[in-house]
């Protein structure tokens, strides 16, 4: 008897290794024979200093991936959500990170770049809207996870809301 949790980890594993090169030679084609000169500056600036953080992202979400579509296609099996949960769980969290590092470094790039040319600028504004950037990729993150996981992060936003305002009310006269 074929012991099914095997093939689809097996199967990922393969698709992962012949599939990363070539996902890679794409997207160098593509930075190299489209996008403009400005473009590929951004990209040698923010992007490049994180190429193996973001092959290592682009390896464990094809992982992540193929292991979602085999618990859709096989829900009997306990043993491939085991496994995948961790995997998504690790890549929203590695995703996270190098979302807060490129925000990170192109505010930091854009800041330089300004008091450079002698601009003024009001940095409580920039410093609001990298924290809004940041929470607003965040916010996405979270939300693509629980949605990929079945969880539902909506009814736990709202509880959290009404609770607060009922702890609100009560602590009123205090």
């Amino acid at each position: 008897m074929i012991n099914w949790p095997i093939i689809p980890v097996g199967l990922a594993i393969v698709l992962v290794i012949v599939a990363l090169p070539q996902i890679l030679r794409l997207l160098v084609s593509f930075r190299e024979n489209i996008a403009t000169s400005e473009t590929q500056k951004i990209y040698q600036r923010i992007i490049n200093p994180d190429q193996a953080l973001l092959q290592s992202i682009i390896l464990l979400l094809l992982a992540d991936i193929i292991l979602l579509v085999t618990h859709r296609l096989v829900p009997k099996l306990q043993s491939i959500n085991i496994i995948e949960f961790p995997v998504g769980l690790s890549v929203s969290l590695v995703i996270g990170w190098l979302g807060y590092r490129l925000v990170e470094r192109f505010f930091k790039i854009y800041l330089t770049e300004i008091t450079q040319n002698g601009q003024k600028l009001n940095s409580d504004l920039l410093i609001v809207a990298k924290g809004l950037t940041f929470f607003l990729f965040l916010f996405i993150i979270i939300t693509i996870f629980s949605q990929a996981h079945e969880i539902n992060i909506f009814g736990l936003i709202a509880s959290l809301g009404i609770s607060g305002v009922a702890i609100a009310f009560a602590a009123q006269k205090t």
